[in-house]
């Protein structure tokens, strides 16, 4: 029996599954109570994610043996991994009680009390260790450590009173508007209201009415249209993936096969949209995402074309959250790896741009400190360094580069006559009432990076000025049922960034007047001038809003101005027609795509040629960081950290901030694991010294306490006008 349970453990640890799982069952065909066997087959239950099927091994093995230690820890994990927290405390309890002399289950228990916080359970605990396990070095070890991260969250508890003291600088420093009530738990609350009350006097509408109405405009292209008529596709294939974005590209997939071409799409995830795929991925585990990558890699082998979205391929999604599996290069491969025997074979490769896939997350945070009017700050990178590595690798792979032309900054280059498509059909014109405007939509993709609470913050203001005008959301809305809900709406509001969104363009179709942002208007006016009215910061995009409510004839016309711009320049027909003409291109004699090539590209990427230590840019991080804290923002000084490390910008204001946030916000590692992951997969010395410099930083946050403090009062000292 033992040398069976042997043999199954080698195969197991030699990642064979399937034969372990036999050896294990073989076993229970000798002994139906083995717990040894039982344990194991929930192992293999677990490691292929099925939590609940490995939970009833593991019992069946502690009805065996009350006193197997293994299984226990096990039920532990699978607890954990289904956040039930309950049930890990109980499952902790219950392994003290039958094995509590054993120091691996003790300092197990200790580390798992630290994870849910229970920091009384665990010092409990370790100071019975201590007196019963005299001179244990781990033991010791485990006590001290709990006893320093005590000491670290009495000066966390600092927090809300320094922090208090930075928002009131923050809101004083943006609108002179010191009147607002914070809870004391404002860290874990902030909402839209904190924002609200940075925009000054709005109330008074007359405070709006000397902003002069202007709508966007941008200089005239010659390059107005595509083609007018669509290639002749028969005998072509084309495949899109991973994934499926703002639903364009199933309307692009149906108008490409009636043009003869074989078209088929994957989608590594289910989307809530509810846009459907020919492939759709739907998996729990590691391995099942493994399979289907390699399953789609064998399906593109019989397309001509393959169209990737969002800069990502079938085993690599470095911008996405869908599995993170895929978020590194695997096995210290260069990124986009699994696409070279495609390109090999002859198949052409096109990848589609979106917006957050090669501008840094970064800018859109700087666009909503410019809305709340903190003009003084250097801009960002437009582009983290990891990005522009990728799109460098893309440009050698790429037959097309699909975006639109003001993705030039940070893109070598793109094809013509791209613009955002809809289908007119689905977005059907309704006339809006020139008497009067009762109902505003917003519908943002995401609240932080469409800088939603400024938005809300207007809508809420404007409750008091204009009492019969309500406001609706929509969100995680099946896209059939939309255009309904949408088509309540007197009026639609767009977003607060510089981002790229078709919600513009639907709000338009349905002959709705829309306010978006001066930077999203200026760019979708890149072929002519288009009927939007733009803002530039959260004082005009309320007067844009109030005027709108107040000249429902002037709104309405916009309304109607709106569907015959869209009908021009951004019909999913279009779209589709353009489209045809790069497929043919490509597979035509000499396979070149008509591309714009950027004039700007090479002047924004050279920043990376550079020391981040020199570089204006980068000091954009030692101000947005405690700025971000000041208003409660926390989120975003977060993601300013991740961005800040993964440009390897090692500011001295911007290392105590780091430290500061994770002795403060209690983060422990999390922060920046995913780029410590990605530069030690390239194993260069200059990278692994950034590893060593941030990971210092951080264990050294204590000590570096007294200048983080410091970093808080200077904060208060930051110079910004508002408009």
């Amino acid at each position: 029996m033992q040398d069976l349970i042997r043999h199954a453990k080698k195969l197991f640890d030699s990642g064979q599954l399937n034969e372990a799982e036999a050896r294990f069952q073989d076993a229970l065909a000798i002994d139906a109570t083995c717990a040894e066997a039982l344990n194991g087959l929930g192992i293999i239950a677990y490691t292929r994610g099925s939590f609940d099927r490995s939970l009833t091994y593991f019992n069946k093995a502690l009805a065996s043996e009350p006193g197997l230690t293994s299984a226990q820890i096990n039920k532990v994990h699978v607890y954990l991994r289904q956040k039930k927290w309950s049930d890990v405390g109980d499952t902790l309890r219950q392994m003290l009680a039958t094995d509590c002399d054993n120091v691996d289950v003790i300092e197990f228990a200790v580390e798992r009390y630290i994870d849910l916080r229970d920091y009384d359970a665990a010092r409990d605990l370790l100071s019975n260790a201590v007196i019963s396990f005299p001179g244990d070095k781990r033991i010791s070890a485990l006590y001290n450590q709990l006893n320093k991260s005590r000491n670290q969250r009495e000066l966390a508890s600092q927090w809300p009173s320094l922090a208090k003291d930075m928002q009131d600088k923050a809101i004083e420093i943006a609108g002179g508007y010191k009147q607002v009530s914070l809870q004391s738990n404002f860290a874990e609350d902030y909402s839209a209201l904190h924002i609200a009350s940075l925009l000054g006097n709005l109330q008074d509408p007359a405070n709006a009415a000397n902003l002069p109405l202007e709508q966007a405009r941008a200089p005239r292209s010659s390059l107005l249209h595509g083609p007018k008529e669509a290639a002749d596709l028969k005998g072509r294939s084309i495949l899109f993936a991973p994934m499926i974005i703002a639903g364009v590209v199933p309307e692009l997939a149906k108008r490409l096969k009636n043009y003869g071409a074989k078209v088929e799409t994957i989608d590594f995830t289910p989307n809530y949209l509810g846009y459907q795929a020919d492939y759709t991925l739907h998996a729990n585990t590691a391995r099942e995402v493994i399979d289907f990558a390699n399953y789609s890699l064998e399906l593109a082998n019989k397309f001509d074309i393959i169209c990737l979205e969002f800069a990502s391929s079938f085993k690599y999604h470095p911008n996405t959250g869908l599995n993170s599996v895929f978020n590194v290069p695997a096995n210290g491969q260069q990124p986009y790896a699994d696409l070279l025997p495609l390109k090999e074979k002859g198949k052409k490769l096109f990848f589609t741009f979106w917006g957050s896939d090669c501008y840094s997350q970064s800018m859109l945070h700087y666009f909503f400190l410019k809305y709340l009017g903190f003009d003084e700050l250097p801009p960002p990178p437009y582009q983290t360094k990891h990005q522009y590595r990728n799109i460098k690798a893309i440009e050698q792979l790429a037959d097309a580069i699909i975006a639109p032309a003001y993705f030039n900054i940070v893109l070598p280059k793109t094809i013509p006559f791209w613009n955002a498509g809809i289908d007119l059909d689905l977005w059907k014109y309704k006339k809006t009432s020139s008497s009067k405007i009762s109902k505003i939509l917003t519908a943002p993709t995401s609240l932080r990076k469409k800088n939603y609470e400024l938005i809300q913050a207007c809508l809420n203001s404007l409750r008091i000025t204009h009492p019969n005008v309500n406001s609706f959301c929509v969100q995680n809305t099946p896209h059939h049922e939309v255009p309904a809900l949408y088509a309540r709406a007197d009026l639609g509001v767009e977003q607060a960034t510089i981002g790229f969104g078709v919600l513009a363009l639907e709000m338009m179709a349905l002959g709705l007047p829309v306010v978006t942002s001066f930077h999203y208007a200026r760019q979708l006016a890149s072929n002519e001038e288009a009927p939007l009215l733009s803002f530039n910061n959260v004082r005009e995009l309320y007067a844009r809003i109030a005027e709108c409510i107040e000249n429902p004839q002037r709104a309405a016309q916009l309304g109607k101005l709106g569907r015959e711009y869209v009908e021009e320049y951004h019909d999913i027909n279009q779209h589709a027609k353009a489209f045809s003409h790069y497929v043919d291109q490509a597979l035509s004699d000499d396979g070149r795509v008509w591309h714009i090539e950027s004039n700007t590209y090479a002047e924004s990427s050279a920043i990376w040629q550079k020391n981040p230590e020199t570089v204006l840019a980068f000091k954009y991080f030692d101000i947005s960081v405690p700025l971000f804290c000041a208003i409660g923002s926390f989120e975003r000084a977060i993601i300013d950290c991740q961005e800040a490390i993964g440009n390897e910008y090692r500011g001295e204001k911007f290392s105590a901030w780091l430290a500061a946030i994770y002795t403060f916000l209690d983060i422990n590692q999390e922060l920046c694991n995913a780029y410590l992951q990605r530069l030690k997969a390239s194993n260069s010395k200059s990278q692994l010294e950034l590893i060593s410099y941030y990971t210092n930083s951080i264990n050294n946050g204590k000590a570096l306490m007294d200048e983080a403090a410091k970093m808080f009062v200077e904060a208060r000292q930051i110079k910004a006008s508002p408009t």
